[in-house]
């Protein structure tokens, strides 16, 4: 039997990772599964760690993380469906399989992240033929000089913005736009009082990881950086209406009155 590999390294924030990987192998698994991710149930049956503790109060974020998880697809296809021989920044990739998905055979791909959390991907996940990984903190902004300037690139930054304070937020999203001209974002936010109570979320309360930012009204991004344009988002309750309200919540509206109490994937545009 193979030994099974140690994330001992990965606390704090870094252990989040593993969340979107338990959510994407549960909702692979299902048969109405609104994303399909085959190399995260393999990922996760390699790894050494407690997944259990997400599977009895994590079905909400599970859902959250699948709804994002097919917006992104989408919203990252359709971009290399125009721009085929785009580049591709994805900050924060954790154990995300997004470039195994979406490639065309042509993109450059760069997956950025911490570095005891990219020694865990390349383990798990070596580099494939025009896919490199950066191993860095995305508030150091020196890893930018390491990314080939194109004028046709996308930036994807999920699952990490709202462990940042609102200054690094923006830091890290005027460093983007300076280094990057005409580069489209595609960046997940989260609603404020949401960000507010770490403890209400069923998995990431069970990490070390604790929420420090979230936004009631994404336009207000536009406004930060006279070249940083807002164009639109898609909010994870703007989907799948009827798992949403299957779910053990207690609603005081609709989902679609709430859309911008939770996730949201909101694109923006240098210009």
């Amino acid at each position: 039997m193979t030994e099974k590999i140690s994330v001992d390294t990965l606390s704090g924030v870094p252990e989040t990772l593993l969340v979107p990987l338990y959510a994407r192998a549960q909702e692979t698994q299902r048969p109405d599964a609104i994303c399909h991710d085959p190399q995260a149930v393999a990922m996760m049956a390699k790894i050494d760690y407690d997944f259990n503790k997400f599977a009895e109060t994590g079905a909400t974020s599970s859902l959250g993380i699948a709804v994002r998880t097919e917006i992104l697809d989408e919203q990252t296809s359709a971009y290399i469906a125009q721009q085929p021989d785009a580049v591709i920044i994805n900050i924060a990739a954790g154990l995300d399989t997004r470039f195994l998905r979406v490639d065309n055979g042509q993109i450059r791909w760069y997956d950025l992240d911490l570095p005891e959390a990219i020694a865990v991907r390349r383990r798990l996940l070596p580099e494939q033929p025009r896919q490199t990984y950066i191993a860095e903190s995305a508030l150091n902004f020196a890893w930018m000089q390491q990314v080939e300037k194109h004028p046709h690139t996308l930036i994807l930054i999920e699952g990490l913005l709202m462990y940042f304070r609102e200054e690094d937020v923006k830091n890290l999203l005027f460093a983007l736009t300076e280094q990057f001209p005409n580069a489209v974002m595609l960046v997940e936010v989260m609603g404020y009082s949401q960000a507010q109570r770490t403890d209400r979320d069923g998995m990431i309360s069970k990490t070390g990881g604790a929420f420090q930012w979230g936004i009631r009204k994404a336009a207000d991004m536009g406004g930060w950086h006279p070249r940083l344009q807002y164009v639109g988002d898609v909010s994870i309750y703007d989907r799948h209406e009827h798992r949403w309200l299957a779910l053990p919540i207690k609603w005081n509206a609709s989902p679609a009155e709430l859309r911008n109490t939770v996730d949201r994937i909101v694109q923006l545009q240098v210009v």
